[in-house]
């Protein structure tokens, strides 16, 4: 009998190919096993679709294991992002869970992959790792948030571990690398320099087009944007407060992608784990 304390991990696979047709993007094929689904895609102008991944269940225990490989065809174009926030939960020491992400983007593919919300429960550990390989002429945009732990109830850094690598290649080449490594139990993560009271941590990264880079600070919510030995920009944010940190995300988004003549995005109707 199941022990209904420690229950059994499980594995969640998800793969989907995107291509272009006469139409625009299309589902191509879809895998997917475990709590991982994707119901349709939305249509979106210009020939753009919009995926949203769905994880049926409470979130992430001890044990589980996911694996999330998108593969974007030449010409095709989506924006992937997550329905909800991905919750991980307490789990025994020993125990943490793990997910990889692949993306695969081939000749002139544009792929906008913003996973956007996690909350790590006290007592979690989670190890993830997302690698992204661009072809020629191909456009990624990517943006994720970690809470500090659920805050409202007063939980913040209660967590045992979150490490979160990405890594961007084009054309084989490395042009972007950054981690997040937090371990509470051996730092002192709010000291000068590192988290300095903030409850959110979020991080980005697009090859797409130009922006300057920025810096703006106010109401506890700090966005930092550069550009990148490659000429690709990226952006770091820390904040007290989640909501504003969306809000204030979401407006820098909205500017940029007009400024690359992307269609407007009511992210709020797609997904709440989104900022």
């Amino acid at each position: 009998m199941l022990n209904p304390r420690a229950p059994a991990a499980v594995e969640g696979r998800l793969r989907v190919f995107l291509e272009s047709g006469k139409t625009g993007t299309r589902v191509g094929d879809l895998e997917s096993a475990g709590p991982l689904r994707v119901i349709r895609p939305f249509p979106l102008s210009r020939g753009r679709i919009l995926l949203q991944i769905l994880t049926v269940g409470p979130g992430l225990l001890g044990g589980d294991r996911f694996g999330i490989e998108i593969h974007v065809g030449r010409g095709a174009k989506a924006v992937v992002v997550q329905q909800s926030a991905t919750k991980v939960h307490r789990m025994p020491q020993g125990l943490r869970a793990a997910q990889q992400v692949c993306l695969c983007l081939e000749e002139g593919a544009e792929l906008e992959y913003y996973p956007g919300l996690a909350i790590p429960y006290p007592g979690a550990e989670h190890h993830q790792r997302t690698e992204v390989f661009l072809s020629s002429g191909s456009r990624f945009g990517f943006l994720e948030i970690w809470a500090m732990g659920r805050i409202l109830r007063g939980e913040r850094l209660a967590f045992r571990r979150i490490t979160a690598d990405l890594g961007v290649y084009a054309e084989g080449t490395p042009v972007y690398r950054e981690a997040l490594h937090l371990d509470p139990t051996v730092e002192a993560l709010n000291g000068t320099g590192l988290l300095e009271g903030a409850r959110y941590v979020g991080s980005g990264f697009w090859r797409w087009g130009g922006a300057e880079p920025e810096f703006r600070e106010g109401d506890g919510v700090v966005l930092a944007a550069g550009r990148t030995g490659y000429g690709d920009l990226y952006l770091k944010a820390l904040a007290r407060d989640g909501l504003l940190l969306q809000q204030r995300i979401e407006a820098l988004l909205t500017s940029w992608r007009a400024r690359w003549g992307l269609p407007p995005i009511d992210w709020r109707r797609y997904g709440s784990g989104w900022g």
